[in-house]
C-alpha cells in the first residue's frame, strides 16, 4: 500500500500542472521579486523593457515589470515598453547586454562575450523567484551601462 501510495505521489507531483510562463503575479510572487531587486546595493544599470512590434499581450505583460522594476528602484529607459523586432526571433524573457564584437554571422555555432555585472545576476536572481529562466544574449549595439529585456512568446 505505501508503494502504491508514494507511486501516486511521484506521478502526480511530476504531472502537476505548473503555472503558465507568462500569468498574473500573486502579491507574494511580487514582492519576492521586488525584493531581490532591492537587494543589489552596487551601481544599477539603466534596464530598456521591449517587446515584439505586433503582439499587444506581451507589452502588456511587459508593462507590468516596468513597473515592477520600478518598484525595485531600477530606472527604466522611458520607463515605456520599447516595440521592437530581433533579427533571431527568440521566444520567452531574453536578457540582453552589451557585448564585444559581432561574433561570426554565417556561422551560429560562434557567439560573443558578454561582461557578467551586478546588474545580470540580479535580474537574473529576481527572475529565478518567480521560477523563470530567461536567455542570455550579447548585443553590441547596446550602450554599455544598459541592459535590456525582451519579453517574447512563450517557451513551448
Amino acid at each position: 500500500m505505501a508503494v502504491l501510495i508514494g507511486s501516486i505521489a511521484v506521478v502526480g507531483i511530476k504531472n502537476f500542472p505548473k503555472p503558465a510562463y507568462y500569468h498574473s503575479l500573486s502579491q507574494k510572487e511580487r514582492t519576492r521579486f521586488i525584493d531581490a531587486l532591492k537587494s543589489q546595493k552596487t551601481e544599477r544599470q539603466i534596464v530598456r523593457v521591449s517587446c515584439p512590434n505586433n503582439n499587444e499581450d506581451l507589452c502588456v505583460i511587459a508593462k507590468d515589470y516596468v513597473e515592477l522594476l520600478q518598484w525595485g528602484d531600477w530606472k527604466v529607459e522611458g520607463p515605456a515598453v520599447q516595440r521592437t523586432s530581433l533579427a533571431k526571433p527568440m521566444a520567452g524573457i531574453v536578457l540582453m547586454s552589451h557585448s564585444t564584437g559581432i561574433g561570426t554571422p554565417d556561422d551560429p555555432r560562434t557567439g560573443v562575450w558578454v561582461k557578467q555585472t551586478d546588474s545580470n545576476r540580479t535580474i537574473v536572481a529576481a527572475f529565478k523567484t518567480l521560477d523563470t529562466k530567461l536567455t542570455e544574449q550579447g548585443d553590441y549595439t547596446m550602450p554599455e551601462n544598459t541592459i535590456a529585456l525582451y519579453f517574447g512568446p512563450a517557451p513551448h
